[in-house]
């Protein structure tokens, strides 16, 4: 059965901007997400935050269409009340990784990869950078 990903914004925003030096590792990792390799999923919230910060760098219509690639690569979990009432309830000190763990926890995902390890520290899931995602799932 294939591993099941939770990804998070900052992997999305280095693909589409470019950001040196970590756009190699993550183009790398969703190109592995695009031909069948994992199966990846992000949440809704992660879709808003990324057409936010692309349309910044360029206009609305290039930010659509990225998050129209997005949407051919990886798949969208639930984020509902009980989420956010978890996130509102937990010791995490950022509000938005929480409903992004407890999104990936309730979706039952196998990791959530992330340049934020630090943010994700206390999930109960596996938290992996993109490079070390590469490495685990290409075996």
């Amino acid at each position: 059965m294939a591993k099941c990903v939770f990804v998070d914004s900052d992997v999305l925003i280095d693909v589409f901007s470019k950001r040196v030096p970590f756009y190699t590792d993550s183009a790398y990792f969703l190109e592995m997400a695009e031909n069948g390799v994992f199966l990846a999923f992000t949440s809704p919230l992660i879709i808003a935050n990324v057409y936010y910060v692309l349309q910044k760098f360029s206009n609305k219509e290039a930010a659509k269409s990225s998050i129209r690639k997005i949407r051919t690569i990886l798949g969208v979990v639930d984020m509902n009340q009980r989420i956010v009432d978890r996130a509102i309830n937990s010791s995490f000190s950022d509000f938005e990784d929480a409903l992004q763990i407890y999104s990936a926890e309730n979706a039952v995902m196998d990791m959530i990869v992330t340049r934020n390890i630090e943010h994700f520290k206390d999930s109960n899931l596996s938290v992996l950078s993109p490079s070390e995602a590469i490495s685990l799932l290409e075996h």
